[in-house]
């Protein structure tokens, strides 16, 4: 079985791929609940490597192949997405001495 399960399969690509995105996801989701970054790219880093586990773990049950070089992959793509997500989480924050303006409400005209 191991003979068949090349590294750069297309099954590899795909795994990559669905991992950085549930992590970028799992990291979007969090901003909802969670302030700082480093927690929100664990979420989400930790969320999709979870749902990778659990889709090896049902291959493992016979309902597919199971494969550690899946899971490898899996890895990968939850740091990409998490740490993509994080890049562009503090490229787009103002820098935390900078005060930010607060937008009083105004009181009604009549």
């Amino acid at each position: 079985m191991q003979a068949q399960d090349s590294w750069l399969g297309i099954d590899k690509g795909k795994h990559f791929g669905a991992s950085a995105v549930l992590a970028t996801g799992g990291y979007a989701g969090s901003m909802l609940v969670v302030e700082e970054p480093w927690q929100r790219a664990a979420i989400g880093g930790g969320f999709a490597l979870t749902l990778g586990v659990a889709k090896e773990i049902y291959d493992a049950t016979g309902q597919g192949n199971p494969s550690l070089r899946d899971l490898t992959w899996d890895l990968v793509g939850c740091v990409f997405g998490a740490g993509v997500s994080l890049l562009i989480d503090h490229a787009l924050r103002p820098p935390r001495g900078q005060a930010q303006e607060q937008v009083q409400p105004r009181a009604a005209a009549w």
